[in-house]
């Protein structure tokens, strides 16, 4: 796999305002960045050790997204230095790069259990 540079667990959430401030606040996290347009907002906490948190409001995403039941609302994010090189290795396995409202390129996979992996270009 090309080089990981980051990870996180990302939380989607209707209740982004209370979620923030539960981790930032009450845990104590960090915020290392933010983001609030019209069709995205989130957050990225930086917790204990190397643990990194994403928090994203699902009422913002266009269309909105339904989190499900608690059990459902976690997703897996991988930073990788080279997703070109890395989907050119697949060799057909996964499907391509997609550019996002963000401008970020992400490919999305699902573990053997289902849980969703994103894979995303690291912005350096």
């Amino acid at each position: 796999m090309s080089q990981v540079g980051g990870s996180r667990v990302a939380l989607i959430t209707n209740h982004f305002d209370a979620m923030r401030a539960f981790y930032a606040g009450r845990l104590k996290f960090d915020e290392l960045e933010s983001w609030d347009r019209p069709r995205a907002r989130g957050v990225i906490l930086q917790g204990p050790g190397s643990f990194r948190l994403e928090v994203l409001d699902a009422t913002r995403e266009v269309p909105p997204i339904d989190p499900g039941p608690p059990s459902m609302r976690a997703h897996l994010v991988l930073e990788l230095d080279d997703l070109a090189g890395w989907y050119q290795d697949q060799q057909g396995e996964a499907a391509p790069p997609e550019e996002t409202s963000w401008g970020g390129k992400v490919v999305l996979l699902e573990d053997p259990d289902g849980t969703p992996v994103w894979l995303r270009q690291a912005q350096h």
